[in-house]
C-alpha cells in the first residue's frame, strides 16, 4: 500500500477510511478518462454492472496475477519508517507472512473463485467486484495486505458513522454480502434512499455543509452505487482524478468509475448487447414435460426455450426495423432447421413486444434433429441479431447435441384372431380349413429410436419374413408378403403399434403345417430388427363332405303350405327345400370355381326336371354366398312330376357336387315319388 493508506488506517476509524478518504489506490496509469467525462447520473451502465459473464475464474486469476508482486515476508523497506515492512507490520500487530489477493484462499477456494461465485450467484459483474475490492481496501494491488483488509474487504457493514459490524467479517462473507446487496438494490429499488429514474439530492461529503446537487439517476446500477457509497465527487475531486481535492471531497464513487475505466475500459455498454441466461427443453409447446436436448434421435423434435438479458442501452422490440431474433450465428443453414423457423439461420423472434435494458427476452422454437447415418455431434452457437442492423454483441449459448444413428427395432407383443373385423368373437388360428379366413391382429412395441409412420417414405408394415409370397395371401393385403400397414398414423419410441388383416388358409390336398414368421419393415428403408412372431398353422386337407339333414315340400316358393312329395299327379309341381350340413374342411360357395350345387342320381338326368333347373341333373345351387365347415346349407327348387299313362314309382337320389371339382362325400337324400295319372 501507499504511505497515505497506511497512515489513514491508524489516523481515522476504518469506516471513515473506507467511504471517504481512500484515494491513492494504485500507481497512476496513463489517464483513460478525465473529470469532464464524469456523469453523476450514470456512473456505470446496467449492461456492464450486471454482466456476470464478463470474466471466468481463469480471467480473474490472470488479472490478479498481473497486478502485484507479493512481498510475502515483508522484506522490503517500510514506506512508514522503522525498518522493513515486516518490522513495521509487527509493531502494529500484523506480522509477516502477508498473503496477496492473487494467492489468498478461504475454505479451499481462491479469491478468484470466491469473486466468481458471488458474481454468478447474484448476477453482478466480476469486474465490478474486483474494482470494489480495490476501491475499499486496495487489495488488488497491495503487496503486503494485512488481515484487517480481508476482514472488511468490500466495506460491507461499515457505515460512515460507526465501526464495522463483526457479523460481516471475513473475505468471502464480505464479497458475497456486497454482491447480494447490489442485487437487492436492483430488485427492490423503491426500498432505498437513492432511486433510479428520478431526481435525487446527493451530497458531496458526509459533512452536509459541503453541499449537494440534484442528480437524475439514469439506471439501477448507478442508484446501487450511491446507496452503497452515498456521495458524489465535488469539482475539486474531479479535477485531480488520481489524488485528492479540497476538504469537501469524497472519492468512493469517483474511484470506482476511474478504476473501472483504467482497468477494464468504458463503463458504457454498446447500443445492443446480450447476456445469455439459460435454456430449457420440453417435449412440446405446452412446456409441461422437460426433456434433454443434448442427445436426440434423427427427426426428434424438442421445444427449446432460450432466455437472454438485454445488456445494451437500447430497448429490444419484436417487430419492425431492428427486430430482435435468435440466430444460429456460425451456420447459414442449421441442420436443426424446422419448418416452423423464420429461416434456417433464424429460429424465431423474441416473444415479448419490448424488452428494456436490464430486462429478459424469451425465444421459443422447435429444434429438430437431422437425419444421420452414424452417431454425429453438432455444435450450434445461438446468439441474437437485430435485423437488419447486425449481430447483437455479448454472450451466446453453445448447444452441443449428439444425434444418434437411426435404429429401427421392434418387440413382438401379442396376436389375436377373430371371426371378422368387428373383433367380437375370438377364434384359434392354429388349425384352419382350406379357404377359411380369420381376422388377425398383431401388436409390436417400438424399441428403436425412430418414430414409425404408416404412410410416405419409411411407412411401417407387417412383413412375412423369409417368404416372397405367403400362401395365406388375401386380396386385401398390400402385397403377398406385406399383409398390412400400421393402424396408427405415428408411433413414437416406447409406444405400441397394431396391424390388422385377413389371414386366409390355402387349398391343400393333405393336412399341411405352415410356419409363418411375422416381422416389420420400414418401406423402402430396411427391415426392422428385434423380435418377430412365428405363427404355426395346420391347414387340414381339402375335404368336401356333406351330411343330409332334412327335406320339406311346399305348394309354392313362399313356403307357407306344406305338401307331401311322395304322391304326385303328372305335371304337378312342389317347391322342395333340402338341407345339408358342411362336414368337410372347405367353405362352400355359391359362385366361382367349386360352387356347390345339388345333384340328381349321381349326375344322370332326372325325369322331375323343371324349366327352372340349372340342368336336368342339377336342380339348383347353394342358397346364400358362403357356408363354412360346421354350418348348414339349404337348396330350394321346383320338383315337377313327369307325364305318365299309368302309376309309376320313381326313386331320386339327391347329393351335392363342387363344380367342377368333385362329388361331395357323405350322406344324400333318397326321394321316392309315385306319379299317379
Amino acid at each position: 500500500m501507499s504511505l497515505s493508506i497506511r497512515n489513514i488506517l491508524f489516523a481515522v476509524p476504518l469506516f471513515c477510511f473506507i467511504s471517504i478518504v481512500f484515494t491513492i489506490l494504485s500507481p497512476t496509469p496513463a489517464q483513460a478518462v478525465t473529470g469532464g467525462d464524469w456523469r453523476a447520473g450514470n456512473v456505470i451502465d446496467d449492461g456492464v454492472f450486471y454482466n456476470n459473464n464478463d470474466m471466468s475464474v481463469a480471467d480473474i486469476q490472470n488479472f490478479l496475477n498481473g497486478k502485484v508482486t507479493c512481498d510475502t515476508w515483508g522484506a522490503k523497506s517500510s514506506e512508514y519508517g522503522g525498518g522493513t515492512r515486516a518490522q513495521y507490520g509487527a509493531s502494529r500487530g500484523y506480522p509477516a507472512p502477508y498473503t496477496c489477493l492473487k494467492d489468498y484462499t478461504q475454505d479451499g477456494k481462491t479469491a478468484a473463485q470466491i469473486i466468481k461465485e458471488a458474481a454468478d450467484t447474484y448476477r453482478i459483474s466480476s469486474k465490478s467486484l474486483i474494482v470494489l475490492l480495490q476501491k475499499e481496501q486496495a487489495l488488488v494491488t497491495d503487496e503486503w495486505p494485512w488481515s484487517i483488509q480481508y476482514r472488511s474487504a468490500t466495506g460491507y457493514g461499515c457505515p460512515d458513522t460507526a465501526p464495522c459490524d463483526a457479523e460481516y467479517y471475513g473475505f468471502r462473507n464480505q464479497v458475497m454480502k456486497a454482491a447480494y446487496q447490489f442485487r437487492r438494490y436492483a430488485t427492490y429499488p423503491s426500498e432505498y434512499r437513492y432511486k433510479p429514474y428520478q431526481n435525487n439530492s446527493i451530497q458531496f461529503n458526509p459533512n452536509s455543509g459541503c453541499g449537494s446537487t440534484n442528480v437524475y439517476i439514469e439506471n439501477l446500477a448507478t442508484a446501487g452505487l450511491y446507496n452503497y457509497t452515498p456521495y458524489q465527487p465535488n469539482p475539486s475531486a474531479l479535477s485531480n482524478l488520481y489524488g485528492t481535492g479540497d476538504s469537501c471531497g469524497a472519492y468512493g464513487n469517483r474511484n470506482f468509475w476511474r478504476l473501472f475505466n483504467d482497468w477494464f475500459g468504458s463503463t458504457r455498454t454498446p447500443n445492443y448487447s446480450a447476456q445469455y441466461i439459460d435454456v430449457a427443453n420440453y417435449s412440446d409447446s405446452s412446456k409441461a414435460v422437460s426433456v434433454p436436448a443434448n442427445k436426440l434421435n434423427p427427426g426428434q423434435r424438442t421445444f427449446m426455450v432460450l432466455r437472454f438479458r438485454n445488456m445494451g442501452s437500447q430497448s429490444w422490440k419484436n417487430t419492425g426495423h431492428g427486430v430482435i431474433r435468435l440466430s444460429t450465428l456460425d451456420t447459414m443453414i442449421s441442420p436443426f432447421c424446422d419448418n416452423s423457423w423464420i429461416s434456417c439461420d433464424r429460429p424465431t423472434t423474441m416473444n415479448e413486444a419490448s424488452v428494456a435494458p436490464g430486462g429478459v427476452a424469451t425465444f421459443e422454437f422447435w429444434y429438430k434433429a437431422p437425419a444421420v447415418t452414424s452417431h454425429t455431434t453438432f455444435l450450434t452457437n445461438f446468439g441474437l441479431v437485430s435485423d437488419p442492423i447486425g449481430r447483437v454483441g455479448g454472450s451466446t449459448q453453445f448447444q452441443t447435441t449428439i444425434v444418434y444413428a437411426p435404429v429401427y427395432s421392434a418387440q413382438y407383443l401379442s396376436v389375436e384372431n377373430y371371426t371378422d373385423s368387428s373383433k367380437t368373437t375370438s377364434v384359434p388360428a392354429n388349425i384352419l380349413s382350406p379357404g377359411q379366413r380369420t381376422y388377425m391382429v398383431l401388436r409390436f412395441r417400438n424399441i428403436g429410436n425412430m418414430s414409425w409412420r404408416n404412410s410416405g417414405s419409411g411407412a411401417v408394415r407387417v412383413l412375412i419374413r423369409d417368404q416372397s409370397s405367403s400362401p395365406f395371401c388375401e386380396t386385401t393385403w398390400v402385397s403377398c408378403n406385406r399383409p398390412a400397414e400400421m393402424n396408427e398414423a405415428l408411433v413414437s419410441p416406447g409406444q405400441d403399434a397394431s396391424f390388422e388383416f385377413w389371414y386366409k388358409a390355402p387349398a391343400t390336398s393333405s393336412d399341411t403345417s405352415f410356419l409363418t414368421r411375422f416381422g416389420l419393415v420400414s418401406d423402402p428403408i430396411s427391415l426392422i430388427g428385434g423380435t418377430t412372431q412365428s405363427q404355426t398353422t395346420l391347414v387340414k386337407a381339402s375335404v368336401y363332405s356333406a351330411q343330409y339333414l332334412s327335406v320339406e315340400n311346399y305348394t309354392d316358393s313362399s313356403k307357407t303350405t306344406s305338401v307331401p312329395a311322395n304322391i304326385l299327379s303328372p305335371g304337378q309341381r312342389t317347391y322342395m327345400v333340402l338341407r345339408f350340413r358342411n362336414t368337410g374342411t372347405i367353405n362352400w360357395t355359391s359362385s366361382g370355381s367349386g360352387v356347390i350345387r345339388l345333384l340328381t342320381n349321381n349326375g344322370t338326368s332326372s325325369p322331375f326336371c323343371d324349366q327352372t333347373w340349372l340342368t336336368c341333373n342339377r336342380p339348383t345351387e347353394l342358397k346364400g354366398s358362403t357356408v363354412s365347415p360346421g354350418q348348414d346349407a339349404s337348396f330350394e327348387f321346383w320338383y315337377k312330376a313327369p307325364m305318365v299313362s299309368s302309376v309309376t314309382t320313381y326313386t331320386t337320389r339327391f347329393s351335392l357336387v363342387s363344380d367342377p371339382i368333385s362329388m361331395l362325400q357323405g350322406s344324400g337324400q333318397i326321394q321316392t315319388t309315385n306319379v299317379i295319372p
